[in-house]
């Protein structure tokens, strides 16, 4: 019975079976699986010529010395290996081989044979793909890491090991941030990001956040990490990427430090080319103040002051003082220089700063000047920095007196107005010109573009200007389908 049932069992066997007289290298027994496997006739593995099937067997093979090599290591009856041959037709099949014994003399060798050929193809594409991810992350001019539930470092590429000081990125397995050159705060910070990524389950874009390399060099960093899920949709963990933005950092900041100093030229500018008008306006009061105190003088030579005219003269220097102390004041906040300072700013104000010292100098050059709005609009606030918003005013009313002033049109104006409408205010500057040419308007906003005559400005008027009110959250703009030259300065009302 056990002659008949044994075949049938191992016949239903997937896995091919072969079992060799060790010393004689006959063949002893095979199933049907064997030969399916190995691609061998039924009618040869049933014969008698045994070295004809061992020939075939070896034919079929890449390396036929392969195939005998496991039967002569295998010397011991507790011996067990485990190879993959290679057979021609890019066949892969896994052996697994153990000596056995059959009576008191006949040493036995068992093999178990499986088609591994999908597997081997799969692992090989697998292999294959994972060096293409390896390279690419190392490719990539990024630090890319991810981490488990726990927030140990699963991988990362390269460049991230390299920051971390390993020698190689599979050493990070297993790591924490805390076994790694980061400071503690660093540390923390990096956890309770982490933390609430896999919290809500939400990306984390562009966070700016320090980090101390093994080499010791503060850095700064553009961070984003992506929660990550399994098939099923549930949290596994985290990815990570981020960038050394420590250089673009450091240049934003001599930016912002030489467009300061192009600010304060430009101001400069501005303020000298209003010169002349600031000193009319300050002899116009100071010859009103000189020519009170000469008629208090004759009276009081002649002793005919009367209290009365002691006092009207008094009030008018009083007044006389007062306008120019709005004259000096306005100047003083307009030409300082300042730290940017958003707050709620009111409109009123703004323009008097600008206007106590331009008025004059429009009146003397024939240009009259209109300022258009409610009281009530006027008394507006936004956000913005006072100081800042005046000195691109300054700079609009010089480019407009410049375009006027050498015009023969005896019409000559220039115009401010404040609209407001929901929650924006806007600002414009307008003049009687009639407009900017397109080739100019294309150009007009790059630093150091002018087509005022030598000494007659920098340049830098118009670009520092949309460069300052973009900054304090406003827009800038030319009203193209104005029919005189017009600029818009736009902001959000305040509350």
């Amino acid at each position: 019975m056990n002659a008949f049932l044994f075949p049938k069992i191992f016949d239903c066997m997937v896995e091919g079976v072969l079992v060799i007289d060790a010393d004689s290298k006959r063949i002893l027994f095979h199933n049907l699986s064997f030969g399916r496997i190995w691609g061998v006739d039924e009618e040869l593995m049933n014969g008698e010529d045994n070295s004809a099937v061992l020939a075939k067997l070896l034919e079929k093979l890449e390396d036929p010395e392969d195939f005998l090599r496991t039967f002569e290591n295998l010397e011991h009856f507790e011996d067990e290996l485990l190879d993959v041959l290679h057979l021609k037709g890019n066949v892969y099949v896994e052996r697994r081989s153990i000596a056995s014994k059959m009576g008191p003399s006949t040493n036995l060798k068992v093999s178990f044979f499986r088609d591994v050929t999908e597997e081997h193809r799969s692992r090989k594409i697998l292999k294959t793909q994972n060096t293409l991810l390896e390279t690419i992350l190392d490719s990539i001019p990024y630090s890319v890491f991810w981490k488990n539930l726990d927030l140990n470092y699963l991988g990362c590429n390269t460049r991230f090991a390299k920051n971390a000081g390993l020698d190689s990125a599979d050493k990070i397995f297993g790591k924490s941030d805390y076994e790694l050159p980061w400071t503690r705060e660093e540390s923390d910070f990096f956890r309770e990001c982490d933390l609430k990524i896999m919290a809500e389950g939400k990306a984390l874009l562009n966070i700016e956040e320090p980090q101390l390399r093994a080499d010791g060099t503060q850095t700064i960093l553009l961070t984003s990490k992506v929660p990550l899920r399994d098939n099923s949709n549930s949290i596994i963990g985290l990815l990570g990427i981020y960038t050394d933005i420590t250089e673009f950092k450091n240049n934003q900041t001599k930016i912002q430090e030489q467009e300061a100093l192009l600010v304060s030229a430009s101001q400069m500018s501005a303020l000298g080319e209003m010169a002349a008008g600031i000193a009319h306006e300050i002899n116009n009061p100071l010859s009103i103040i000189k020519m009170s105190l000469a008629y208090m003088n004759k009276l009081l030579k002649r002793k005919k002051i009367s209290p009365q005219d002691f006092i009207e003269v008094a009030q008018e220097i009083d007044q006389t003082v007062d306008r120019i102390s709005k004259i000096i004041l306005g100047l003083r906040n307009i030409s300082r220089k300042s730290d940017l300072e958003i707050m709620p700013c009111c409109y009123r104000n703004i323009l008097q700063d600008v206007m106590s010292f331009a008025q004059d100098r429009f009146r003397a050059n024939g240009i009259c000047f209109k300022e258009i709005g409610t009281p009530e609009a006027w008394d507006l606030s936004f956000q913005a920095d006072r100081i800042q918003v005046s000195q691109v005013l300054v700079n609009l009313l010089n480019n407009s007196f410049d375009a006027l002033e050498d015009q023969l049109n005896p019409d000559k104006w220039i115009e401010i107005e404040l609209k407001a409408l929901d929650k924006f205010i806007t600002i414009s500057v307008t003049d009687s010109g009639l407009g900017i040419p397109k080739d100019v308007r294309d150009k007009m906003f790059n630093p150091f573009y002018t087509t005022k005559a030598i000494g007659k400005g920098t340049g830098i008027g118009l670009s520092i200007s949309k460069s300052l009110i973009e900054n304090l959250g406003g827009t800038f703009k030319y009203d193209e389908k104005s029919p005189n030259t017009k600029f818009e300065i736009v902001f959000k009302t305040a509350g």
